[in-house]
């Protein structure tokens, strides 16, 4: 899962809107982040077989990043570098939510390559054996967290033309996923997606401060 995980993100920002966007980005892919490079360091290891459908991952030896127990650690580590950062236990709470919920996202669409432990049982629904309902689960996930986002957040109108693009960048993002080639090997694909993913933060930084500056602008000139 790639763009769907975002949608996490704009559920934290539904909750807490004063959370920045590249923060709550970051919470949503945090495991994949840090998985990019344990792969590096081979601490922990997957491995591509192209014959498969859709996503050619291979899953081998991931406990650190994508077991339950693995990503409940980051969640919680997450919430005392928010709490430490912010001093705000609901802002906290909400970004170690976000860190939480890659697993079950990734449950959803993952072969059955994904443990409570890092040992049997290996759960998963297989969705990526099935492309086109794939990634119309994703961008719908993505596109539902934006809605909700302009729906109940009730952001400036430059906050909701910021959030849009966002979106659009992620939907270009996941489209760019499905019709590129897949990279040649994992040393690749990680190095790819630890760039997508601090970009996307970067990016999403960006153009809130734009908004959020000219919303200044505005009340000062009022």
């Amino acid at each position: 899962m790639l763009a769907g995980h975002y949608s996490a993100s704009f559920a934290a920002k539904t909750l807490a809107p004063r959370l920045p966007w590249w923060a709550v980005l970051l919470a949503a892919q945090a495991v994949d982040i840090v998985l990019d490079v344990l792969l590096l360091f081979g601490i922990e290891r997957v491995s591509l077989d192209f014959s498969l459908p859709s996503n050619p991952l291979v899953i081998e030896y991931v406990p650190f990043t994508h077991s339950l127990l693995g990503n409940a650690g980051w969640a919680v580590l997450a919430y005392f570098v928010t709490m430490r950062c912010l001093q705000n236990r609901r802002a906290a709470f909400i970004v170690s939510l976000t860190v939480l919920s890659h697993w079950f996202l990734d449950v959803i669409i993952h072969r059955p390559d994904m443990t409570l432990h890092g040992a049997e049982p290996r759960l998963g629904t297989s969705l990526w054996n099935y492309p086109a309902f794939a990634n119309g689960l994703e961008l719908s996930l993505l596109v539902l967290g934006l809605l909700g986002y302009l729906a109940v957040a009730r952001p400036t109108r430059r906050e909701a033309r910021a959030a849009w693009l966002l979106t659009l960048l992620l939907v270009a993002t996941q489209v760019y996923a499905i019709v590129a080639p897949p990279p040649p090997t994992t040393t690749a694909m990680a190095v790819s997606l630890f760039a997508s993913y601090l970009s996307a933060a970067g990016i999403a930084a960006w153009l809130e401060r734009r908004a959020c500056t000219a919303d200044q602008r505005d009340g000062l000139a009022l």
